[in-house]
């Protein structure tokens, strides 16, 4: 009789998972693949819940055939040329429908940055304008092109050091620039949130590591987020509300550092527009010689 352990019980698909699968080394790529999603999605259940379901995510991801990126058509996945040599972390699509991507990726003709036109993968810029990963896109209504990361001097501009935007034919610092990476990029009405590891943009201290680009000028949001852990996405409402989700907690905040806005929440806050705290206001410096003698607005 073959030794087992308990956890199979007398489930015929976690007993053959067990002989013929738990533990023995992988180094085929499809099959990796599959249990890295198989994995994920087992995530609030349980494993034998998935390994009843695997047939059916066969179905669903084609045999598990990606190339780091792939297009479903309603019907079948398909790759999109040959894919790409490391991880894909954001996708945007421009205004005349153009796919850009951007992630860990290092194809020698289009590191960490490219575009897909539907038939083949062309460079954004030049091939040494980007120096490290990106991770986050977003388009502007002017057709702009948002980038955030872990690069620094994007297209060679100092300043333009884990964000910059991209014309369609030049790079543009925001400002000074920020201290630290960008998880994510929002555009809106005008104004580019951002989030991230940073804690100064364009000069400003930004201990809650969230910022707006505004009227040319980088500007805080005016919100005390507890502790110091991350903010991984923003989302403006019609109404005007920020909403704004991430690792950060209330949990054990004595007394509680939301307080200023009349907040208290767990890793999920709703700026309202009602308290005005959604709104940014402006960061203005004033330096001699002379005297300043009145301000008005």
């Amino acid at each position: 009789m073959k030794n087992r352990c308990p956890w199979p019980a007398d489930d015929d698909l976690m007993i053959k998972y067990h002989d013929t699968e738990w533990g023995v080394p992988l180094h085929d790529d499809r099959k990796l693949f599959e249990f890295m999603v198989l994995d994920a999605f087992q995530a609030g259940l349980s494993w034998k819940t998935v390994l009843h379901k695997r047939e059916a995510f066969r179905e669903a991801f084609d045999n598990f055939n990606p190339a780091k990126i792939a297009k479903y058509d309603g019907a079948s996945w398909s790759p999109l040329s040959t894919g790409l040599n490391n991880t894909v972390r954001a996708l945007a699509f421009a205004p005349n429908g153009d796919l850009y991507i951007g992630g860990a990726f290092t194809d020698a003709a289009y590191p960490w940055l490219c575009r897909w036109n539907g038939s083949a993968f062309s460079v954004v810029g030049t091939n040494t304008d980007l120096n490290s990963t990106v991770t986050t896109l977003a388009f502007g209504v002017t057709g702009w092109l948002y980038v955030g990361g872990m690069f620094a001097n994007a297209g060679g501009i100092a300043n333009a050091d884990y964000i910059a935007r991209w014309s369609g034919s030049a790079w543009e610092s925001l400002g000074s620039g920020l201290n630290g990476s960008v998880l994510y990029v929002v555009v809106d009405s005008g104004k580019v949130y951002i989030s991230g590891y940073f804690t100064t943009a364009g000069g400003l201290t930004l201990t809650d590591r969230v910022a707006v680009w505004s009227n040319g000028a980088w500007q805080p949001i005016d919100i005390d987020l507890p502790g110091s852990d991350s903010i991984f996405s923003i989302l403006p409402a019609s109404d005007g509300s920020l909403y704004i989700g991430g690792s950060f907690s209330t949990v054990g905040e004595d007394p509680d550092e939301n307080a200023e806005c009349g907040i208290v929440s767990d890793r999920v806050y709703e700026i309202g527009v009602a308290s005005a705290s959604a709104n940014t206001y402006p960061f203005m410096q004033v330096r001699g010689p002379g005297t300043l003698k009145a301000i008005t607005n």
